[in-house]
């Protein structure tokens, strides 16, 4: 029992005493960051580890939970504090570039090429997104027109681009030329495979007269 007394307030039996403990810790001195580590990683407490991933900064650990955690809840507590990290402006653009190659979620990308403050995060960003309704996003809302230009380079389905192209006509002149050339060109591709279609066609239909 006096065992007990003296030992740390992260190792205490409720969790609710572990949250606070974890509340005081600094993730900045090192042997705190070990601790933070440990509760993210293995406490039995879900809302325990939330905490502690919360005051994880280093990309690397945070990778490392994402990657290999089974609890669904605990990666997207990490992906969201990945997210965090990157559109602080407190933290440098290294680290934020560092972070942004961990994330695979293409809508937590999206969002963070809506709404980081770095030219330089967005593009990085966006350069990773390939999704069409996460791109047609871009394409509109984009606070820049560099940002809804390499969208709209991105986006293929005619749907999509149809929308899109209503969406911004009038408001981002190089974008909407952008949709409307990639238009004409899914117009002219579709011509071209609709002859090669009448050209086979008309050659099965002479090789059967041949044969009779």
């Amino acid at each position: 029992m006096f065992v007990k007394l003296f030992n740390p307030r992260w190792q205490h039996s409720k969790a609710a005493v572990r949250i606070k403990a974890v509340h005081r810790l600094s993730p900045g001195k090192s042997e705190h960051l070990d601790v933070l580590t440990q509760l993210a990683r293995q406490d039995q407490s879900v809302e325990v580890r939330m905490a502690a991933v919360e005051k994880i900064a280093a990309p690397d650990l945070l990778s490392d939970i994402l990657i290999h955690d089974s609890d669904p809840d605990i990666r997207r507590s990490v992906a969201q504090r990945i997210c965090n990290i990157i559109l602080n402006p407190g933290y440098t653009l290294n680290q934020q570039s560092e972070c942004l190659t961990y994330l695979q979620d293409e809508n937590i990308l999206a969002h963070i090429a809506l709404n980081s403050s770095s030219a330089e995060i967005q593009q990085q960003a966006l350069q990773r997104i390939s999704d069409q309704h996460c791109l047609i996003s871009l394409t509109i809302n984009g606070n820049c027109t560099q940002i809804r230009q390499t969208a709209a380079e991105k986006l293929y389905l005619p749907e999509l681009l149809e929308q899109a192209g209503k969406a911004i006509k009038g408001r981002d002149k190089t974008a909407y030329r952008i949709i409307r050339n990639k238009q004409q060109q899914l117009l002219e591709q579709s011509q071209i495979e609709e002859v090669s279609r009448l050209r086979q066609e008309e050659l099965l239909t002479s090789l059967e007269h041949l044969s009779q």
